[in-house]
């Protein structure tokens, strides 16, 4: 106990008074007192990077939530700067395809359904040299009808890669409803 109290009256610090106790306590190799300081700073400096990664993660993380964030607002700019009668035009003659009972007219209404929404992803911004490449470059969370888009695009590319294939009119009808879901998500309709 005396020798705590003239290591106060000595002007130790807490950190070294408490040291002092430990080191009392349990007896260090002289070694270990050698290599503690070189310890104790490649700690700090371990403990700073770490810091300083987590930081950078934080920030990147940010970024990447608010770049959504631009872009959706841009596209939905974009969007509004449609001509909404020529779309609801173009939308009516595709929905009186699907009306036909034909298998033609039906294929036809895809087609030009996927070519519509194309012209609204490019005018968008979306870069690409076609539609699939478009669809890429869009992140699940920019558009949430992105899976069914791609479900409606598929389809297109099978009526017009494959000359045998036949499609069902329910089949026809769901692509339709997917491409109609992403113009109303979009507010273009």
């Amino acid at each position: 106990m005396d020798y705590i109290i003239s290591l106060i009256f000595n002007n130790y610090s807490t950190s070294q008074l408490l040291f002092s106790q430990i080191s009392s306590f349990f007896e260090l190799p002289s070694w270990l007192e050698q290599i503690l300081p070189v310890v104790k700073f490649l700690a700090g400096i371990f403990s700073i990077l770490s810091f300083a990664f987590i930081v950078l993660i934080i920030i990147r993380l940010n970024r990447l939530m608010f770049s959504s964030i631009v872009q959706n607002v841009t596209a939905s700019i974009h969007a509004e700067n449609l001509p909404a009668d020529k779309l609801a035009k173009q939308w009516t003659k595709i929905k009186g395809r699907i009306s036909q009972n034909t298998e033609a007219e039906w294929k036809l209404a895809v087609i030009e359904a996927d070519k519509l929404v194309d012209d609204i992803l490019k005018k968008m911004g979306y870069p690409g040299e076609d539609m699939g490449d478009r669809l890429k470059s869009i992140k699940p969370e920019q558009l949430a009808s992105l899976n069914i888009l791609w479900e409606a695009h598929k389809l297109r590319n099978t009526i017009v890669h494959d000359t045998e294939f036949y499609a069902s009119e329910l089949e026809i009808k769901n692509a339709i409803d997917h491409y109609e879901t992403f113009l109303k998500e979009v507010e273009v309709m």
